[in-house]
């Protein structure tokens, strides 16, 4: 299957840029001015090519025709949302121009300067006219022909406006237009602060749709006894349909994300014999397989920045299936170590095609083609692959989505594949998505009957418990006939009166019905035969538990004898989060109580510590202090004592 647009900020990027710009028709957006000339002042300083005069950037219409994943995450890293038909053209010298309509204008008010040029297209907009005004803002450039402009190349602009700068750059004879994407996904690749973190929850709300939703729901399926089983399409749909459902969105966001800032990107369920390792390819109609190997990703988005995370669930693996997921776990956990600020994208991919080699070398020549890629606004950076023919060096402070695995092929239809996002600092690798485990112990499950001693010893003594009743009941074996009868056993012989012909008729029906001893025999035999070995319906699922190392090769296996059963486990997952869900509703209950006694208690301004005491008012921290000032002491009257003179 095809790959999906994923390369765009959001996961149905028109839809949610086409709200965007509707809330910024009515005043909502705001452009943060301080972002935008930082950006701009990161170019400037960068400027990595020597020959171009100016950036010439542009978009076209909303349309699904178009394809503008550079620009799409250029917009929201300039600008904070994507604006369409604009043309933004950046000088070296530090001066810009945007040009577009005078409605969307009004929302880049906070940007314009002396340094920074915003020019309305004519109204009623016209291509003549749009046409005219970018010849007049090129023509100075275009003076020294060894002037060069740089733009996005291969990318698609829709609409009328976006087809009319593509094909008037097209035009250009006297000036060279390159294309600077490379470079720019190099400025954009180190994060800044408020970046990382929503990376890291971005991270962290793909985790627990991992978890708790597309996990749970094929272990699920895997555990069905009865019912269709689902299809690899459908499992999907139920996870995405999460997102529609308020309270469990909330309870994913667990009060720390914002649930409007949340969206699914992509979800990935393969199995059976059609495997394709790349990163958010649709799942088919094909049924759930029941046993085999499963690859399962989930790809998310907070505030517009990606993150993504991969797995592998092996059911009833072989050996070799077993050593190619070891060896993938493995490959993983060293691209930690290679990702150092510096080091050569195809040096970090020849480093863990050698470790493939080494440890599987039976399918080595499967191993992916790419161990990586740059991510961000971006989710997937086709200037940052990590392959064998890459020149870039990893850069300190940006995010990567690294990806070990071995993919199927005819001959073996099966693949295996690790991803996780991770973050490079100058003092490590840190794997913003390592809470989803892949240990052998949570992925690996076996269906194979149990061998242990005690099985065998009762199968054997039930079986002889069968055979016992039916030799018993077997005809002895036939005694060799005697030589001669005496002559008063002949007389008594004689006297006996002869049966009736019904006794007769009778008695041979009844041998005619009675098997022979040789067949009851055998067919209690199949039948022990059949009681012993339990069919793989009732088998019960197994996990593969401690692992041991095979000798000479450095793979480590799952250890024979050491497993548990899966649908223990499982039944107690259900049951855990069952009790869980119960406590979580008693907790709210009691909040809620303790809401309305809280409320109660501090109605009309007054404290808990009695009507009498001063109103509670809400002030903020600075103000408070630590002596109250004399103007701030209650008015309470001096105490006098009265004494009547007369009297005493």
């Amino acid at each position: 299957p095809n790959p999906p647009n994923l390369s765009c900020p959001c996961g149905s990027v028109r839809g949610l840029v086409g709200s965007a710009m509707a809330d910024a028709a009515a005043g909502e957006i705001q452009v943060n001015p301080e972002n935008f000339r930082r950006q701009v002042q990161k170019i400037i300083s960068a400027w990595p090519w020597p020959h171009v005069q100016a950036l010439v950037i542009h978009s076209g219409a909303q349309i699904e025709d178009s394809s503008e994943h550079k620009t799409s995450s250029f917009h929201h890293w300039m600008f904070g949302v994507e604006f369409p038909e604009l043309l933004f053209v950046l000088e070296r010298s530090g001066k810009a121009t945007l040009m577009t309509s005078a409605k969307k204008l009004k929302h880049l008010k906070e940007v314009e300067s002396d340094t920074v040029i915003l020019l309305p297209r004519a109204h009623p907009v016209n291509v003549e006219a749009d046409t005219k005004q970018l010849t007049e803002l090129i023509k100075p450039m275009l003076q020294n022909p060894q002037v060069k402009l740089g733009h996005f190349d291969k990318e698609v602009h829709a609409g009328k406006f976006g087809e009319m700068v593509t094909d008037y750059l097209l035009a250009l004879d006297t000036v060279e237009v390159v294309d600077v994407r490379t470079e720019i996904s190099e400025i954009m690749g180190p994060k800044e602060e408020r970046e990382v973190q929503d990376i890291k929850r971005s991270c962290a709300f793909c985790v627990r749709f991992m978890q708790e939703d597309l996990m749970y729901y094929v272990q699920e399926q895997l555990d069905a006894e009865e019912g269709p089983r689902m299809s690899h399409a459908q499992i999907a749909e139920m996870v995405e349909a999460v997102m529609d459902d308020e309270e469990k969105l909330g309870r994913r966001c667990a009060k720390v994300l914002e649930p409007h800032l949340c969206d699914i990107a992509f979800v990935q369920l393969q199995s059976g014999k059609k495997f394709n390792l790349y990163p958010g390819v649709a799942p088919n109609n094909d049924i759930l397989a029941p046993s085999g190997l499963y690859i399962m990703g989930m790809g998310a988005r907070y505030n517009e920045y990606s993150s993504s995370v991969g797995r592998t669930l092996l059911i009833d693996p072989t050996l070799l299936q077993k050593q190619a997921y070891l060896a993938a776990r493995a490959i993983n956990q060293e691209l930690l170590s290679m990702l150092k600020p510096g080091a050569l994208f195809k040096d970090v991919y020849a480093a863990a095609k050698k470790s493939a080699d080494e440890k599987v070398p039976a399918v080595s020549n499967r191993f992916v083609k790419n161990v990586g890629f740059l991510t961000g606004l971006e989710f997937r950076d086709v200037q940052g692959l990590i392959n064998d023919k890459s020149t870039r060096m990893v850069q300190a402070n940006a995010c990567y989505h690294i990806s070990t695995g071995f993919d199927a092929d005819e001959e073996n239809p099966w693949a295996v594949w690790i991803a996780d996002t991770v973050l490079v600092t100058a003092e490590g690798v840190e794997n913003l998505t390592e809470a989803c485990s892949t240990e052998p112990g949570a992925v690996m499950f076996e269906l194979e009957a149990d061998t242990a001693p005690a099985a065998e010893a009762a199968a054997k003594a039930k079986a002889a418990a069968v055979a016992k009743p039916t030799a018993a009941k077997a005809a002895p074996p036939k005694a060799a006939p005697p030589k001669a009868a005496p002559p008063k056993a002949a007389a008594a012989k004689a006297e006996v009166a002869p049966k009736p012909a019904a006794a007769k008729a009778s008695a041979k029906q009844k041998a005619k019905a009675a098997p022979a001893p040789k067949a009851v025999a055998k067919a209690n035999t199949k039948q022990a035969k059949k009681d012993k070995k339990p069919s793989r319906q009732e088998e019960p699922m197994r996990r593969s538990g401690r692992v041991q190392q095979i000798a000479g090769t450095g793979i480590l296996q799952p250890e024979q004898g050491k497993v548990r059963a899966m649908r223990t486990t499982t039944a107690q997952v259900k049951e855990d989060m069952a009790e869980q869900v119960r406590l979580e509703r008693e907790q709210r209950q009691l909040r809620m109580m303790k809401l309305e006694e809280m409320k109660k208690r501090f109605a009309d301004n007054e404290s808990s510590f009695g009507a009498g005491a001063r109103p509670v008012r809400a002030q903020p921290l600075q103000e408070c202090q630590a002596y109250a000032s004399p103007a701030e002491l209650p008015k309470v009257p001096p105490r006098r004592v009265q004494m009547d003179l007369e009297k005493e």
